[in-house]
């Protein structure tokens, strides 16, 4: 009997997020090293309406199944909720790997779903290995992302992995089929909730995280000293969007580590990211390719950075900012705010 491997549908707003496809390529990757014991099948949990041929058009990318369950649920924690969910799914059918794209949502999912099933579980993962035995390895980020480790996963199947966003690449769409989407019902039993929803609270861009941002304001190592930064939190709040930084910013202590974007931090995939004096280095660039919109300034015209953005500024980012807070109130008082 053939196994298979499964892979979380991360959507949102009705449309599929890159990183399930992401998922699909790493799945058929892992699939192709054990030839003919295993199959790409992935979850998808209350999708949007109308979101089915999104889900079928999976079968492009290698998914040749897809489950879906609709929880019927609003007052539950989503992350008690789908971890019951998928216990209980994983119970019946184990799959040899269950993987996600890390994120807060799933970094609690997978946590509850391998300790009901008693699973090994890897989180940050940035590559997975699994042999003809169905063996398999995982290699991490440790020490803040100074060193890596390789780890074995040393119990039975289910192997459950969480991997970084931003080195998960999809490929092209390759399979001519639409995937199978199979309905699921799923009874959790008479168990009692212990989480409930009491209500949900929009945050503000200043407090959103950065991952859900639609503009991000990011600040490198060129943006200066902590009394330097308040132009950056001035930007922010004129456009309505949050606060980023690289990573030698975080290290400082002038943002904390959840506003970080790169390798070792966030991958960030905003309708607009501007970059304030930041030079671009790969471990920063691997964590805003996603963005729709990129602006840069940096006073070095040669700057890596640069090559990534749709607009680039040449200049002293602390005299460019000014320049940019006037242009935009010129533009509210023109009546004209959301150009």
């Amino acid at each position: 009997m053939k196994r298979e491997i499964w892979l979380w549908v991360h959507h949102r707003r009705g449309t599929i997020e890159d990183e399930t496809f992401g998922l699909a390529a790493e799945a058929c990757r892992l699939a192709g090293e054990v030839q003919g014991q295993t199959s790409v099948s992935a979850v998808c949990i209350d999708p949007d309406e109308n979101m089915e041929a999104e889900l079928k058009r999976l079968g492009s990318y290698g998914v040749e199944k897809v489950f879906v369950v609709t929880s019927g649920s609003s007052s539950q924690s989503r992350g008690e909720l789908y971890a019951s969910i998928l216990t209980n799914m994983i119970r019946e059918s184990p799959p040899v790997f269950f993987l996600m794209a890390h994120d807060d949502q799933t970094a609690e999912i997978g946590s509850r779903v391998a300790a009901g099933l008693q699973a090994g579980l890897v989180t940050r993962a940035v590559d997975l290995r699994l042999d003809e035995d169905l063996k398999a390895e995982a290699v991490r980020p440790v020490d803040n992302g100074y060193v890596f480790e390789r780890v074995e996963y040393n119990c039975g199947l289910p192997y459950i992995a969480t991997i970084l966003p931003s080195v998960l690449s999809p490929l092209p769409a390759g399979w001519n089929e639409d995937a199978e989407i199979i309905p699921l019902s799923v009874h959790l039993g008479a168990q009692e909730p212990k989480t409930e929803v009491l209500r949900v609270i929009e945050a503000d861009p200043e407090s959103l995280d950065i991952e859900e941002a639609d503009i991000i304001v990011s600040a490198g190592r060129g943006m200066g000293k902590e009394d330097e930064f308040g132009s950056i939190y001035e930007l922010a709040e004129y456009l309505g969007g949050s606060v980023a930084g690289t990573r030698p910013v975080i290290d400082r202590g002038l943002l904390p580590f959840d506003r970080q974007i790169g390798q070792t931090g966030k991958t960030v995939s905003p309708r607009l990211c501007v970059n304030c004096g930041i030079s671009g280095a790969n471990e920063y660039t691997a964590g805003i390719e996603k963005s729709n919109k990129i602006v840069a300034i940096n006073k070095d015209p040669g700057a890596r950075i640069f090559r990534f953005a749709d607009l680039g500024l040449v200049g002293d980012v602390h005299q460019i900012l000014p320049l940019l807070f006037s242009r935009i109130n010129e533009k509210k008082g023109n009546g004209s705010g959301d150009e």
